[in-house]
């Protein structure tokens, strides 16, 4: 399920299943916690658009990903050159 809200300046994006999930700290065979490129990759743009990301996920129960952004310039770059502007 996706869903998108807005308010004032702020957009939300949240996205949740009811998957099997996963455990957010036991580590992977590499010892690390578990942080896929596409879950990196999110927390990294939500952060170039002055925004953050939330992650939720419980073994057996599923997972929930929360963006936040509240953009804050008109036009800007991240760090991959792509360009994005606010939304108002």
């Amino acid at each position: 399920v996706v869903r998108v809200r807005s308010g004032g300046r702020a957009i939300e994006i949240e996205i949740w299943d009811n998957g099997k999930g996963f455990s957010l700290t036991e580590p992977t065979g590499d010892g690390d916690p578990p942080a896929g490129l596409g879950l990196t990759t999110i927390r990294e743009r939500a952060h170039a658009l002055n925004g953050e990301m939330k992650l939720q996920s419980t073994p057996g129960a599923g997972t929930t990903v929360l963006v936040r952004l509240e953009p804050h310039s008109p036009t800007r770059r991240d760090s991959s050159g792509l360009q994005s502007r606010t939304i108002s």
